[in-house]
């Protein structure tokens, strides 16, 4: 849906990406399914695409359901909420010397 708003629109998603700000993997990560923007991120890609609502409600329900489904463990669950909301997330590595 996003593909096809933003290709109706004359948008690369590298062009769509620097009028919300998100990088084009990101755009393109949403557009397969794999990635899902935050509610703030979701409306300013509907504005972006003229998609009338319907793309900020669409992912609204799919946020909504990222923190009901079985496949994630209930511990999980406040990081889901918590990664939901987040603006960045960085990824840090504990280096452990062993023995050898």
């Amino acid at each position: 849906m996003l593909r096809g708003r933003r290709k109706a629109k004359g948008l690369t998603q590298a062009g769509l990406g620097t009028m919300i700000p998100l990088s084009q993997a990101m755009i393109a990560g949403i557009e397969l399914g794999k990635e899902v923007p935050s509610a703030e991120f979701g409306q300013l890609l509907d504005d972006a695409v003229c998609g009338d609502g319907e793309l900020a409600a669409m992912w609204h329900h799919v946020r909504k359901g990222l923190h009901t489904q079985a496949t994630y463990p209930v511990w999980s669950h406040a990081y889901l909420a918590a990664e939901a909301e987040a603006t960045r997330i960085q990824h840090f590595a504990n280096i452990v010397p062993g023995v050898t």
